[in-house]
């Protein structure tokens, strides 16, 4: 992506962390999260779903970030900072990410299924991408 494109936004928030392990689900689901190490002082945006630039070794991702509880996927009470880099496949783990939260999308919900839960990934990933008027190059 190039740093044009991000000339006219201007985030809500910025985040700093490394990338840890979660429980893989949205991997085993096909749409795997980076999930950002939450430590006690780390300052934590409202909760919900965010248009997002993942930064990674100096390249710039969009993504889709939800912050909050997974209630779609588990009953756990921690709060988790996930997010689905779009058209990436690497491996993160270790590794610093500078997350820049863009636009709230939409309140944390949770979904009868995981096939609809994935449908609304995808519609989240098609804004985020509008919204950044993203053409994958070829």
């Amino acid at each position: 992506m190039n740093n044009d494109i991000l000339a006219d936004k201007k985030a809500l928030y910025i985040l700093f962390g490394k990338i840890v392990h979660g429980r893989g689900r949205g991997k085993e689901g096909g749409m795997p999260t980076a999930n950002m190490e939450v430590k006690s002082e780390t300052v934590i945006p409202p909760v919900g779903v965010y248009i997002s630039i993942a930064i990674l070794n100096e390249k710039e991702h969009i993504g889709v970030t939800n912050i909050g509880k997974r209630p779609s996927v588990d009953n756990d009470n921690d709060i988790t900072i996930e997010t689905h880099i779009l058209d990436f496949q690497e491996e993160l783990y270790g590794q610093k990410m500078e997350l820049r939260l863009y636009l709230f999308l939409r309140a944390t919900q949770k979904f009868p299924s995981f096939q609809e839960l994935k449908a609304q990934v995808s519609l989240d990933s098609q804004r985020a991408k509008d919204f950044f008027s993203y053409k994958k190059e070829l």
